[in-house]
């Protein structure tokens, strides 16, 4: 039924709860696995602070390539911990901003036929200042979407 299933990660804890659910339902349908992140980087603005400061470009491509590389390694690291797993395993990085509609357009060219993520539950105020992500990605993904809330037991108890 799926054949490539991709796990959207943030670097948290909570996102990484995703991936064992991920990884038995490809292993039940003999799937492939592509842990995706987006990296946001900070963007430069010339403005009159700048003007003296020669060296800016500079240190805004020092910090793009810092925060590419951690990313990276974070990707890498994640495949790592989980390279006795019985599926393929890959990883994606792709860099921009807004991160759900960056995250939507990587899975298009993927040629996935599932997502499975978590949500961080936010709610209210905090939901409405911060965005969900994991709802735009619902709103948006052309594939079906397994959102997952809860612990990493509590998932892995319903999946039982």
């Amino acid at each position: 039924m799926f054949k490539h299933i991709v796990v959207p990660l943030d670097g948290s804890e909570l996102a990484e709860t995703a991936i064992e659910p991920a990884i038995n339902m490809a292993r039940a349908f003999d799937a492939k696995v592509t842990f995706v992140r987006v990296a946001t980087t900070p963007q430069l603005r010339a403005s009159s602070f700048m003007t003296g400061l020669p060296d800016a470009a500079d240190l805004y491509l020092s910090l793009q390539q810092q925060i590419l590389a951690e990313v990276e390694g974070y990707l890498e690291g994640v495949r790592e911990d989980w390279q006795a797993a019985p599926v393929e395993l890959e990883s994606q990085m792709i860099e921009g901003a807004p991160v759900a509609e960056r995250l939507l357009a990587l899975i298009d060219t993927l040629d996935a036929d599932l997502i499975v993520m978590n949500t961080h539950g936010r709610s209210g105020v905090s939901r409405w200042l911060l965005g969900s992500v994991a709802e735009q990605v619902v709103r948006g993904a052309e594939i079906p979407v397994l959102l997952l809330r809860g612990s990493e037991k509590h998932i892995n108890e319903i999946l039982e």
